[in-house]
């Protein structure tokens, strides 16, 4: 977790500055001067916390708020989408670990509660014992009513970060295994054992709290011994304050505590288009969640097959730590709107920076169907386009096998404003801030939404017909975009998907753009094509995506098609060379290596029919890279590069896989089959004719309907 974590803290941002920060508007502290030094008396962390909560509830300090000492419940287990998994995508509760208490909530909580009453000023300071009702103040964390964590550690060696005024200026500096950077002399994570320590507990409640609470951003307040810090969490980054004492600066903490209380939902880090779902709305929900989970079981309804849909039973929360939310969806484009209830995302959970995507499987309200909702952060860049408008665009131009979009968009707060990041203001590196010694990349992340129908893994294909038509189908969505000038740029195996009928689905345009760009490092590493890993500052083409698409098919062949004794080739997707003189990353090398040998005939395949499919594509790549001059003769079984790289050839290829399997025996694409017009200036191929293009593709999506209708 902390490597995950890593360079995405952003400070030390004076404390002045931190409680402006994160609400200008809201000036102010209270009538009372706090006195917290009788907190850190005994030095120990539960004594602590009752300390804390009776001097919160003596001076006033948060009315209408409600503190109290939280605890995990017994039955809270992560396991599933929050737990970590290997490079292959198994899960930790798939392999045999040992079962700890999840870290999932901080030392204090906060959560609405009556109007406190402000107390008197004293004419001296009093060290007070909190009553027998605030020690009996202890209960079981709420995700769904809490506002903010508070994290509590007995000693100063605790603190997860390093402030510039610790560092011995005289002391050599340690030998730099990248660009000369201010971090280098001065990091800002701390890295003693307790720190690290601390730190990692940190992120673990921040990111189960945005796992189950629909949030924008989210504050914590670190004590550790008797200093303090604040910290400001969101997709793009963590702004970390200076450390402070808050037994001699007493205000600061007072007055943080105080403007919180007066903040509204949306100023506290609340998603306001989400609310707890009621009573009714909850069996709704389950009652339809359970009859899905029971065709799954059984593999059929209304006779029809029912496939697979990994981490699905978790839907219903076995844990019981994920609320039920009911969530409203806004349309700008469509002028419509819906409310979703769902509870707890189905799909592998990344760390809460970046795009952290979380797909639900969601109850619509209007329509009383099961949809899945995909929730995610999409990065602001001008390279890439809104998911939501790029499957508008693809569906206006009629581009077959994307799936059906019911609404999208950007998510708008109650002021009608975008949802959006703030860490990227202070952590891009050309912010003018003289007080920051960390040096990431940091960038505004946007809210945005798609509901679309549920689809399947290409892992629970009922058999290998439906695994070929499916990569028929996905290049099909390739060759039909690509004429309308959009490249995908992000192929992998959890973007090709099975749709409820048995057809291939193309999903995650989030990545995708214009094939005219010129856009270098998109991708996803592990599906990458050779040249890309080869070449960091390559242009990203058809021809990547049409190669992406066959290690895509590779890699799930391995899944769906080998014995389960095989061992997984994980070094053939996951290599990668570090530059140590601190340049881009490189790769590549494992996957020309099995071009060029024969290792994948002795893979054993549970079908000879995807073999024999995953054989000839081999063939066809190695052509490709080994035949440099177009113009030099083919030996038997090579294909002609410039057919490898053009999607038809690939579409011809898996429709006659598919009519082997039914028993018809047409030639094979050869790549030599239309006749290509060459450029008298270059003698290089040029493109087809647009309308014979078009005319050949409505002709090979035909054969592959009509090869689904005799099945």
């Amino acid at each position: 977790m902390l490597t995950k974590a890593k360079n995405h803290f952003i400070g030390p941002m004076p404390v002045d500055e931190f409680k402006d920060y994160i609400d200008p508007a809201c000036r102010g502290a209270p009538p009372l001067q706090a006195d917290f030094s009788h907190i850190t008396t005994t030095g120990i962390a539960d004594e602590m916390c009752h300390n804390f909560l009776q001097a919160v509830e003596h001076y006033g300090l948060c009315p209408g708020l409600r503190m109290y000492i939280a605890k995990a419940k017994e039955q809270w287990d992560d396991a599933g989408p929050g737990l970590p998994m290997q490079a292959d995508g198994v899960q930790a509760s798939q392999r045999k670990v040992k079962h700890t208490m999840p870290d999932l909530c901080p030392a204090i909580a906060v959560e609405k509660g009556p109007r406190q009453t402000r107390k008197r000023a004293k004419t001296k300071r009093q060290h007070h014992v909190a009553p027998p009702e605030l020690k009996n103040r202890v209960k079981c964390y709420d995700f769904g009513s809490s506002l903010l964590g508070i994290e509590v550690r007995p000693t100063i060696q605790s603190d997860p970060f390093v402030d510039p005024g610790d560092f011995d200026y005289d002391a050599p500096l340690p030998p730099s295994t990248g660009p000369s950077t201010r971090r280098t002399a001065e990091p800002f994570e701390s890295e003693t054992q307790e720190g690290r320590a601390f730190r990692d507990s940190i992120i673990s409640h921040a990111e189960a709290q945005f796992m189950r609470q629909p949030r924008v951003f989210f504050f914590q307040i670190l004590i550790f011994g008797h200093m303090a810090r604040f910290v400001r969490w969101d997709c793009g980054g963590a702004v970390v304050s200076a450390r402070f004492d808050y037994t001699k600066e007493s205000n600061s903490l007072a007055t943080f505590l105080w403007r919180f209380a007066h903040l509204t939902d949306d100023q506290r880090g609340l998603d306001t288009t989400a609310c707890l779902a009621s009573e009714p709305e909850k069996l709704l929900f389950k009652k339809a969640v359970e009859e899905f989970l029971a065709a799954m079981d059984a593999g059929t309804k209304d006779g029809q097959p029912v496939r697979m849909l990994p981490g699905a039973k978790l839907t219903l929360d076995p844990s019981e730590s994920y609320p039920t939310w009911k969530i409203h969806v806004v349309d700008k484009y469509k002028k419509t709107s819906t409310k979703l209830i769902i509870q707890r995302p189905f799909g592998r959970f990344k760390f809460l920076f970046g795009r952290g995507t979380r797909p639900y499987i969601a109850y619509d309200i209007s329509s009383g169907r099961l949809v899945c909702l995909k929730d995610t952060w999409r990065m602001d860049l001008e390279k890439l386009h809104r998911e939501y408008g790029m499957y508008c665009q693809l569906a206006a131009r009629n581009v077959p096998h994307i799936p059906e979009v019911y609404y999208g968009g950007d998510v708008f707060s109650r002021k009608d404003t975008p949802q959006t990041t703030q860490s990227h203001v202070v952590g891009d590196r050309k912010a003018e801030v003289d007080w920051r010694s960390t040096s990431g990349h940091f960038h505004r992340h946007v809210h945005h939404r798609i509901v679309q129908d549920i689809a399947y893994p290409l892992e629970s294909a009922i058999n290998e017909r439906e695994f070929i038509q499916v990569f028929h189908d996905a290049f099909s969505a390739i060759s039909e975009s690509y004429d309308i000038q959009f490249l995908h740029r992000d192929i992998s195996s959890g973007n090709v998907m099975i749709s409820a009928n048995g057809r291939g689905v193309l999903i995650d345009w989030d990545h995708a753009g214009l094939s005219t760009a010129m856009e270098k490092g998109i991708g996803n590493w592990w599906f990458m094509s050779i040249r890309l890993l080869e070449d960091p500052k390559k242009v990203h083409d058809l021809t990547d995506d049409l190669e992406s698409m066959h290690w895509t098919m590779v890699y799930c062949a391995l899944k769906r098609f080998t014995s389960p004794g095989h061992q997984f080739p994980q070094n053939l997707f996951s290599e990668e060379i570090k530059d140590r003189a601190g340049g881009p990353r490189r790769g590549g090398n494992s996957k020309k290596q099995f071009l060029l040998t024969n290792c994948l005939d002795e893979w054993k395949f549970t079908s000879d029919a995807v073999q024999r499919l995953l054989q000839e594509c081999r063939d066809a790549w190695r052509s490709y890279y080994l035949l440099k001059n177009p113009s030099q003769p083919l030996a038997d079984g090579e294909v002609p590069p410039e057919s490898v790289s053009k999607p038809e050839y690939w579409i011809e290829k898996c429709a006659f896989a598919l009519k082997r399997l039914d028993g018809k025996q047409d030639p094979p694409p050869t790549g030599r089959k239309r006749k290509l017009r060459h450029d008298q200036t270059s003698g290089n191929p040029s493109r087809l004719d647009v309308r014979e293009l078009r005319r050949s593709k409505r002709l090979k999506l035909q054969v592959g309907q009509d090869c689904i209708n005799k099945n």
